[in-house]
């Protein structure tokens, strides 16, 4: 009896795999037969440009782009291309830029993917860099939880890739030279003062809050997040985070029209946040 329910559950299951297996090949072949080439995805982004830069800076990123490839970035040659270009050694921390570039998750990097993300690094808006800066630093778990565990694992190899770089480029690359030559004490000392002794995981909000005022956790896997203004109610307002603008003003007690305007240019984000 008992080897009777074996054969028909053992059955049960092989047509169950065999249906999953059809569904994932005829997926992967519609996948496929659908790929565009660069100069597609290019013609796209021009009728429809959803990155920061001109066609004409397009085109020399699209030439560019197909000196390594002339199809789509896969993982393997991304992770040889950033080690070169970037000195990132670790391999996690490779794949971590990769999953942040990857935006439809199909395991390859398009013209698109490319443009957009390399767009996000040297002039993304605030809430581009977060959204870059959460698919970064979320290794594993819910999609929508931060385990602190890998914001820890993501800052310290960061900041020890940073080290890599400081040796080709010298003192501009950036950070200190203690914290790149002593990434893991550095890492602990950075999150032991932000989040103290909390265990539990970082939801989205949370973690843009971290990041916004704590530039040190980006500054160090996203360049180009130097380029945005360093003035903290700037950032919350232009990414939306109206409990952080009002507790800038109100806890923190930003001035925006004196000593604080002075270091930070006003704006018209600062009048909205303050004045609604």
């Amino acid at each position: 009896m008992a080897g009777s329910v074996w054969k028909k559950s053992m059955a049960k299951s092989g047509v169950k795999d065999a249906v999953n297996k059809t569904i994932s090949n005829t997926l992967m072949s519609g996948y496929k037969a659908s790929k565009k080439t660069p100069e597609d995805f290019f013609k796209a982004l021009v009728e429809n440009n959803t990155t920061h830069f001109t066609p004409d800076e397009l085109e020399r990123l699209l030439a560019a782009f197909k000196r390594v490839t002339n199809d789509r970035l896969q993982a393997s040659h991304f992770y040889e291309i950033i080690e070169a270009e970037m000195g990132w050694g670790n391999l996690l921390l490779r794949k971590q830029l990769f999953k942040a570039f990857d935006f439809d998750r199909h395991g390859d990097i398009n013209f698109t993917e490319f443009a957009e993300g390399y767009s996000t690094m040297l002039r993304g808006t605030v809430p581009e860099m977060l959204e870059f800066a959460w698919r970064m630093y979320h290794i594993q778990g819910l999609p929508d939880l931060m385990a602190l565990t890998d914001v820890y694992t993501v800052l310290r190899l960061a900041l020890a890739g940073l080290e890599e770089v400081r040796r080709v480029q010298g003192g501009a690359a950036g950070g200190s030279t203690e914290d790149t030559r002593f990434p893991e004490r550095a890492a602990r000392q950075i999150l032991e003062a932000i989040v103290g002794d909390r265990q539990a995981a970082l939801t989205r909000q949370e973690f843009n809050q971290m990041v916004m005022r704590h530039r040190r956790l980006v500054d160090c896997v996203i360049p180009g997040f130097e380029l945005i203004p360093q003035d903290p109610l700037h950032r919350a307002a232009e990414s939306g985070e109206t409990l952080e603008c009002q507790h800038l003003l109100e806890v923190d007690l930003l001035d925006v029209d004196g000593r604080d305007g002075i270091s930070f240019p006003t704006t018209p984000l600062h009048l909205a946040a303050k004045y609604g």
